[in-house]
């Protein structure tokens, strides 16, 4: 089967796949170690992983394997969708199963299955109570975070199907949260870094076709935009987190060294 086919097969697949969620357990070494793998994969905090499970361990981090049901195994679409992908594909798909070990879910205790599972990505929901004050949301909102679907299963609407399970899970007890939050690349920016990796232009050629920006799919889902507060505010909040701005993610090329500041843009969606 061809790189092609294959992609076009899973997409079908995964078009009638089902979603499940399952915690990501901090305790575990080989949680933690398919967690980073994912992380190179999607090209963001990798180096992030070790704070993770201080914060999933505290509760105050709740972090889900995204799993397909219903339309197949995961193992099985992931290896055929890694076909021809490179080699973070190929890592995922090599990697083993992992177990069902987690015993807390945010503060909540849960006993494990010890079933083993395939993920075929993650989610997760974060406590931030300097931003809800900042942005003026209710106490209860909780963040969107760390959100990653293996490039190979993308364009299947997995990861519409994945949000409407976390918004679920979040409007729910214990939760009950009255709104959800993220913060996510500039639209501007992700056209530009696109066209310059495309095409080797700041501007894309007129026939090129246009950027699917994340900020325009979290629009697609009802979620809207927020305008960032006044430098002195804003800051203030940052330095809570260990960060200059909330106006940009400070990113480190993994070429070049370079340090590159991303803009970013802040939107929420009332639950209910």
């Amino acid at each position: 089967m061809g790189s092609q086919d294959a992609a076009v097969t899973t997409t079908a697949a995964a078009a009638g796949a089902g979603i499940t969620l399952l915690p990501w357990d901090p305790a575990s070494d080989t949680h933690a170690a398919r967690m980073t793998m994912q992380r190179h994969a999607c090209g963001w905090d990798a180096e992030a992983v070790p704070y993770w499970r201080k914060r999933v361990a505290t509760g105050d981090k709740l972090l889900f394997w995204i799993l397909l049901s219903g339309a197949g195994d995961g193992e099985t679409l992931l290896a055929a969708a890694a076909h021809g992908q490179g080699s973070a594909a190929d890592n995922e798909e090599r990697a083993p199963p992992l177990r069902d070990t987690a015993t807390r879910v945010g503060r909540t205790a849960r006993t494990p299955t010890a079933a083993a599972f395939v993920p075929i990505g993650h989610i997760a929901l974060d406590e931030y109570p300097a931003r809800n004050e900042l942005f003026g949301l209710p106490a209860s909102t909780l963040w969107i975070k760390s959100f990653y679907i293996s490039k190979a299963m993308q364009s299947g609407g997995l990861g519409r199907k994945a949000m409407g399970q976390v918004e679920a899970m979040a409007a729910g007890a214990p939760f009950c949260s009255a709104a959800l939050a993220l913060d996510t690349t500039h639209p501007a920016w992700q056209r530009r870094a696109a066209s310059v990796r495309l095409y080797g232009t700041e501007e894309p050629p007129a026939s090129a076709p246009p950027v699917r920006t994340n900020q325009a799919w979290y629009a697609r889902q009802a979620y809207s935009d927020m305008a960032l507060p006044a430098a002195a505010q804003e800051e203030a909040c940052a330095r809570v987190e260990g960060r200059d701005s909330l106006g940009f993610y400070a990113w480190t090329d993994p070429e070049t060294g370079e340090l590159v500041k991303i803009p970013t843009v802040y939107m929420y969606k009332m639950m209910g």
